[in-house]
C-alpha cells in the first residue's frame, strides 16, 4: 500500500475536529479512536457526509458506495488514516481548504 495523502487525512482530521469540537491538534490521526474522543454513530454519518459532500464523488450512487465504506470501516478502525485510506483507494479528490468551506 502506498503512503496515504497527508492532505487526506488532514481534511479527514479537521472534518472530526469541527464535529467534536476539539482542537484537531489533541486529534492524532494514527491513535484517536473516534469514539473515544467523543463520536457516535450519528455525528460519524454527518462527518462522513460532509467530507463526500466536499469531494469530487460526482455520481450519487458512487457518492453512496463511498459512503457505505467509510461507515463500515470507521466502526472497525475509527481513526483518521483509515478514513483516508478508503478516501484514497476510491481516488476521492478533497483537500482541507474544501473542507473547511462548510
Amino acid at each position: 500500500m502506498s503512503e496515504i495523502d497527508p492532505e487526506l487525512v488532514a481534511a479527514v482530521r479537521e472534518a472530526w475536529s469541527r464535529a467534536l469540537g476539539i482542537d484537531a491538534s489533541s486529534i492524532d490521526p494514527e491513535t484517536s479512536d473516534f469514539f473515544d474522543i467523543g463520536g457516535y454513530s450519528l455525528l460519524a454519518l454527518q462527518v462522513i457526509g460532509g467530507l463526500i459532500e466536499h469531494s469530487d464523488a460526482a455520481s450519487k450512487e458512487r457518492s453512496f458506495e463511498i459512503e457505505g465504506r467509510l461507515v463500515e470501516d470507521l466502526f472497525q478502525q475509527p481513526f483518521c488514516v483509515a478514513q483516508a485510506r478508503i478516501l484514497q483507494e476510491e481516488r476521492v479528490v478533497i483537500s482541507e481548504s474544501q473542507a473547511n468551506a462548510s
